[in-house]
């Protein structure tokens, strides 16, 4: 039996094994009108395998480079596009995303918050500012609240975003008081489940009324 892991590794994983098979023998065959009616054959496949490409109003290109690509760039035929010239070999690797390191200053309201209160401070405009920072202290009062750990929660928020900003964002505690009665007015609607069992609840209880008044009518005639 063959084993995959002893061919020679893929090249571009998203054509496979077949596909890469098919060039490597497209390469073997010598007449050169066989070779390139072949590779054009070739390309329509790859074009089936990775729809994705389609999506690029330029993919027959694409699917060309890519065909050369897994060539290694040695192979001698008439296509509708030539072969890339060697500053434009090779796929580009994309840049890799930058990651936040470190833990959060107050790990309760995690990364999201902070990042809205450096927007703040980076806001051109009071409206920006204002905006970002009423979002953040919006989030903070929810969880504080859940938290149930201090009465004294616009102070606490005051405090959190000061030390947040690095003493760049002067607030106090009076700028948040509003968030007690907006946030007040947030209600949760019950859930399905709950409704479907308080009416199974009720239903039960009238049902049993209902066997009570039979049984004492039974005892009262006897």
């Amino acid at each position: 039996m063959r084993y995959s892991v002893s061919d020679t590794p893929l090249k571009l994983r998203e054509y496979g094994r077949n596909v890469q098979s098919l060039i490597e023998f497209a390469k073997t065959v010598k007449n050169r009108k066989v070779r390139s009616m072949l590779s054009k054959e070739i390309v329509k496949i790859m074009g089936s395998v990775n729809a994705n490409v389609k999506e690029n109003p330029e993919y027959e290109q694409i699917l060309w480079e890519h065909f050369y690509a897994l060539t290694d760039y040695d192979i001698d035929i008439d296509a509708p596009y030539p072969m890339p010239v060697e500053e434009r070999r090779g796929r580009p690797v994309p840049a890799q995303m930058p990651y936040n390191k470190g833990m959060p200053m107050f790990r309760q309201y995690g990364r999201n918050v902070e990042l809205m209160i450096r927007k703040a401070v980076e806001a051109e405009s009071k409206p920006e500012r204002d905006k970002f920072l009423h979002t953040a202290a919006a989030i903070m009062w929810q969880i504080l609240k859940s938290m149930n750990r201090d009465n004294n929660i616009e102070a606490t928020i005051a405090n959190h975003i000061r030390a947040l900003s690095y003493d760049k964002l002067r607030v106090i505690p009076r700028d948040f008081v509003y968030l007690q009665e907006k946030m007040s007015k947030i209600t949760i609607a019950p859930q399905p489940q709950q409704k479907n069992n308080q009416s199974n609840n009720k239903n039960q209880g009238k049902k049993n009324n209902r066997n009570n008044k039979k049984y004492n009518k039974r005892k009262k005639r006897k």
